[in-house]
């Protein structure tokens, strides 16, 4: 279990299970997002952004009237979803979580395990190409990730095994596509941006639209027949 609030204190989330996995993400999506909302009022942005990982099982206890719902730009694929009420970026879900995780934003929201448990030493940098040479320059060196600390498949079997156990108390939790199905049609952070395109979209260019699918059909958060991952 953990609990997340925004910075004011006005959103409080609670998180079903422990945190699976956690990454260093140098992806354009999280740093734009991350600069959008600092520009607005919200918490520093982060040179480095932090996700954790937590199965898809959230609450929200109070707040939920604050909560907004963005995208960079229509084909962009994080939908993010921020604290209106002080532009705290909170957490997000992406085609490639496969539906049974979420992402947790550390280091613009106040995330705390319950007990005395600590957060997962670092599982890795990831999305490192988006970056240029001079951006990698300027970041603190990477530290190899711990011994034993698992892959994809393994935290999306924790996640299902989480979620599983977690199904005995029905209608505790929301999904984070129910939330933001709750909050309603997303926001465009900036219609006009002509700056780089994600890592996943080059992947996945046929995924770059509101339809998660690829262009043979295939969920994008595999590989189509013509865009193999």
């Amino acid at each position: 279990m953990a609990r997340l609030s925004c910075t004011c204190g006005k959103v409080v989330v609670s998180l079903g299970s422990a945190p699976v996995w956690r990454f260093e993400c140098c992806c354009c999506d999280c740093r734009k997002g991350f600069a959008w909302c600092a520009e607005r009022g919200g918490p520093t942005a982060p040179l480095l952004p932090e996700l954790v990982y937590f199965p898809n099982a959230l609450r929200i206890d109070q707040g939920m009237d604050q909560l907004k719902n963005y995208l960079i730009v229509e084909g962009f694929n994080t939908r993010r979803v921020v604290a209106g009420c002080c532009m705290s970026c909170l957490l997000a879900d992406h085609p490639a979580y496969g539906g049974v995780r979420i992402a947790i934003y550390p280091q613009t929201a106040l995330l705390a395990l319950t007990g005395d448990a600590s957060l997962r030493p670092v599982d890795g940098r990831i999305f490192k190409t988006d970056m240029t040479a001079e951006e990698l320059a300027a970041l603190p060196p990477e530290v190899p990730p711990a011994d034993g600390h698992g892959d994809w498949q393994t935290s999306t079997d924790e996640c299902k095994a989480a979620l599983a156990d977690l199904a005995a108390a029905p209608g505790k939790y929301l999904t984070v596509q129910n939330l933001i199905d709750h909050i309603g049609k997303h926001e465009v952070m900036d219609p006009s941006h002509d700056g780089p395109s994600t890592f996943w979209n080059k992947r996945h260019p046929c995924a770059a639209s509101s339809v998660l699918v690829c262009c043979d059909g295939t969920p994008s958060v595999g590989a189509c027949s013509k865009h193999p991952q």
